[in-house]
């Protein structure tokens, strides 16, 4: 046991030191060999130091990423819960958009909006609908901005107004102005046909469908600009049409005058004779 224990604790640093001695053979090699073995000493501790800090720093290394792994995923469960609320929100706002436009289409289509169509669309644009318009053009995507722009032009096109360049940044159309061109305009009333000819080539470009997809504030616009343009197709059709029987009365009362002048008078209604008699 006393054998073992000097192996394992006085074995290498003693028969190093001796080793060191006999190279060396210095002066007082008990000094020598007391200097030596006190070396030692100091390095050994210094390297179980060493390995105790590097085996406290792996620890808290250790500790450090596992803490930091907890956290990240805490944070993605939290950024998830985030995200799936969102697209509930926006599931949800996707339904209530499109009982609305199939509610707007139901209305145009029944015989109550026939005589006036507008009307049941001029309700339907209001300024918490408006707010998403300009909401949509300057915070979508810029396929969906393009076409939500196209619209706002249209809009600007029938308020006499000079869009900009489809290029060129986008001015912002306040709620309020939307909101009173969709409840006063009357495509009846004299405009522009250049204005109608932009809002015509603008619908072209997005269809209903097109606006149906993105929001149901671009879907009023796109309604709207589809039933004005309607409108105004009807106004001058019907006054095209009023235009041409006006002319037709004035050629038949320009004929019938025309031939009772050239009538012959019968000689029994000359005056003279009558007189005369």
């Amino acid at each position: 046991m006393d054998l073992k224990f000097l192996e394992t604790t006085l074995a290498e640093p003693l028969s190093s030191a001796l080793a060191q001695l006999i190279i060396d053979r210095p002066i007082d090699p008990i000094q020598y060999l007391s200097d030596y073995l006190m070396h030692h000493s100091r390095e050994q501790g210094i390297q179980r130091l060493e390995a105790t800090d590097k085996a406290r720093m792996a620890e808290a290394l250790a500790e450090f990423q596992k803490k930091k792994a907890e956290e990240e995923e805490r944070a993605a469960i939290e950024i998830q819960a985030v995200l799936r609320a969102e697209q509930e929100k926006i599931r949800k706002r996707k339904e209530e958009e499109s009982g609305m436009m199939d509610a707007l289409d139901k209305s145009l289509s029944a015989e109550d909006a026939e005589a006036d169509p507008l009307g049941v669309i001029r309700k339907a644009a209001s300024p918490t609908v408006m707010r998403d318009v300009e909401t949509f053009v300057f915070d979508s995507a810029p396929g969906n901005k393009k076409k939500a722009a196209a619209l706002v032009r249209g809009v600007r096109h029938l308020l006499g107004e000079r869009p900009l360049k489809p290029k060129a940044p986008l001015k912002p159309l306040v709620p309020a102005q939307l909101v009173q061109a969709l409840q006063t305009l009357d495509p009846a009333a004299k405009h522009t046909e250049r204005k109608f000819a932009n809002v015509r080539r603008i619908l072209s470009y997005v269809a209903l469908d097109d606006a149906r997809g993105l929001s149901y504030a671009l879907f009023v616009l796109c309604r709207w600009l589809t039933t004005v343009v309607d409108l105004r197709r009807r106004a001058v059709n019907a006054n095209k049409t009023a235009m041409e029987a006006d002319k037709s009365v004035e050629s038949v009362v320009q004929e019938e005058e025309e031939g009772a002048a050239a009538e012959p008078e019968e000689e029994g209604d000359d005056p003279d004779a009558v007189a005369a008699q």
